[in-house]
C-alpha cells in the first residue's frame, strides 16, 4: 500500500474464554461496520491491501483474525466457524457497531453466509469464495457481491454452488487472476476488489433503512476495542 493506515488494535472475547483480535482504522464516522474475514489457513494481513484502498470514512473498518489464527487465540474449527462468526457479530452490536457488511474471502466465505441471517447485515462480499466440496443450505435474504477469477474452473463452480443457494439480489465480477491473488488483494486484482467493494458498500449503506437520517454514529462505549 502506498499510504501507510494508521490502525489501533480491537479485541473480543468470546464465550469460551478465547480471544479474537484484530485491527481498527482509526479515521471513521462509523455509520456502520466493515468487517474483514481472511481465508482459513491466511490471517488479517492478507486483506490489508483491499482494506486500505476502501475509502469509505463512513464506516467503521475492522479486519480480524480467525480462531488460531494470527493473534487470536484458540483453533478453528469449521463446524463452528458459523456460531463463532455469530457470536462475533453479537459483541460488536453491544458495541454499538451495527449495521455490518462482511468482507470474506476464499474458504471462510461459506461460513460467512450464516450472517445473512440479521436484518442488520446489510450485505456481504465474497472473495473467490471456496466451498470445500460442502453443501450450502438456503441463504436467507441478503444482497451479494462476489469475485470470482476467471481463469480457475474449480473456484468458478464453486460459486455456482454458492449462487445456487442464495435467494436474493447478487452480483459476481469474473476477474482475471487465480484464486491466490485475489485472496491476497495484491496488485491489480486487489485494486479492482476494492473499487467494486467501495461502490457496493456506499450503495448498501445510502440505500438501508438501518442508517436513514443518521447524522452522527453512535455512542461507541469501547473506543478502540
Amino acid at each position: 500500500m502506498d499510504d501507510p493506515m494508521a490502525l489501533r488494535p480491537v479485541e473480543f472475547r468470546l464465550s469460551d474464554g478465547e480471544t479474537i483480535a484484530g485491527v481498527e482504522e482509526e479515521d471513521h464516522s462509523g455509520h456502520f461496520t466493515l468487517v474483514f474475514l481472511h481465508e482459513t489457513g491466511a490471517d488479517l494481513d492478507a486483506l490489508l491491501p483491499i482494506f486500505g484502498q476502501v475509502g469509505l470514512r463512513e464506516a467503521r473498518k475492522i479486519a480480524l483474525d480467525l480462531p488460531g489464527h494470527g493473534l487470536s487465540s484458540g483453533s478453528f474449527d469449521a463446524a463452528g466457524a458459523g456460531d463463532v462468526l455469530a457470536e462475533l457479530r453479537d459483541a460488536m452490536r453491544e458495541r454499538g457497531w451495527a449495521p455490518f457488511l462482511f468482507v470474506a474471502a476464499g474458504t471462510l466465505a461459506p461460513h460467512a453466509l450464516e450472517l445473512a441471517d440479521a436484518a442488520d447485515t446489510l450485505g456481504l462480499c465474497l472473495v473467490s469464495p471456496r466451498t470445500g466440496g460442502e453443501g450450502i443450505g438456503t441463504v436467507p435474504r441478503c444482497p451479494v457481491l462476489a469475485f470470482v477469477s476467471s481463469s480457475d474452473g474449480a473456484a468458478a463452480a464453486d460459486w455456482l454452488a454458492v449462487r445456487a443457494a442464495l435467494n436474493s439480489w447478487w452480483m459476481s465480477v469474473s476477474i482475471g487472476a487465480d484464486h491466490a491473488a485475489l485472496v491476497s488483494g495484491d496488485g491489480p486484482a486487489g485494486s479492482q476488489i476494492a473499487s467494486h467493494l467501495q461502490g457496493f458498500a456506499r450503495d448498501m449503506y445510502v440505500t438501508s433503512p438501518l442508517l436513514a437520517g443518521r447524522t452522527a454514529p453512535a455512542a461507541d462505549p469501547h473506543p478502540g476495542g
